[in-house]
C-alpha cells in the first residue's frame, strides 16, 4: 500500500504504534480527529491501548457523526472516544500527541483526514514533529477543546492570549528552526 498512500498511512500508524511497544504503560496518546471512519488507524489506536497506553481520542460528531461512530463502533474502541463537544464552526482538527511518562514528546498533524480517501486519494501530507515545545502547545489545545465546558467566546480568547493573529503583511516570529518550517523565508532574508 505504500506506492498508493505516498507513505502517508504507514508513517501515521507507525506513529500511533509507538505507543503499543513493551513500555505501551509509559505512553499517553491524545487525538483530535475531524474525519475519523478508515478502520485500520481505528485498529492502530486500538492495540496502543490494548499495549497499555492511555489513549483519549475526541472525534467530530455532528457532519461525520455517524460514519465516525460506525469505525470507533467496528474497531471496538468505543471506551476510547468522546465526541468533540458542539460549539460554532467547523471542528476541523487533525492531530494526535505522543506523550512519554507525561511529557508530550511530539505530534502528529497535518491536512490528512483519517478516511481512505484523506489517506490515499487526496494530495495531504502529515507531519511528524519531535519537538516538546510544540507538542505541549498542541496538549495544552488538546485540553482546550476536550474541557467538558468549552464556550466558543472563551475558546477563541484563549487561543488568541497564546497564539495571536498576525497583523496584515506580517512575517512570523523569529525561530530558530524557521529554515525547516518556512523555508520560503530564507530568500527574503
Amino acid at each position: 500500500m505504500v506506492w498508493l498512500s505516498r507513505g502517508l498511512f504507514e508513517a501515521l500508524t507507525g506513529f500511533i504504534k509507538l505507543a503499543a511497544k513493551q513500555d505501551a504503560s509509559d505512553y499517553k496518546l491524545r487525538a483530535m480527529l475531524y474525519e475519523f471512519h478508515y478502520l485500520p488507524v481505528g485498529h492502530a489506536f486500538q492495540e496502543a491501548a490494548e499495549a497499555g497506553a492511555d489513549v483519549d481520542i475526541r472525534y467530530e460528531a455532528q457532519g461525520y457523526k455517524d460514519v465516525n461512530e460506525e469505525m470507533i463502533q467496528k474497531a471496538g474502541i468505543g471506551e476510547l472516544c468522546t465526541p468533540q463537544k458542539s460549539r460554532g464552526g467547523i471542528r476541523h482538527n487533525k492531530f494526535i500527541v505522543l506523550i512519554h511518562k507525561n511529557k508530550p514528546v511530539a505530534v502528529w498533524t497535518g491536512s490528512t483526514n483519517i478516511s481512505a480517501g484523506g489517506i490515499f486519494g487526496h494530495s495531504n501530507v502529515g507531519h511528524e514533529i519531535w519537538d516538546e515545545e510544540l507538542a505541549q502547545s498542541f496538549l495544552d489545545f488538546w485540553d482546550r477543546l476536550a474541557a467538558p465546558d468549552v464556550k466558543p467566546a472563551k475558546l477563541k480568547e484563549t487561543n488568541l492570549e497564546v497564539e495571536p493573529t498576525p497583523k496584515p503583511n506580517s512575517l512570523p516570529a523569529e525561530r530558530p528552526d524557521a529554515d525547516l518550517i518556512l523555508p520560503a523565508r530564507r530568500q527574503g532574508k
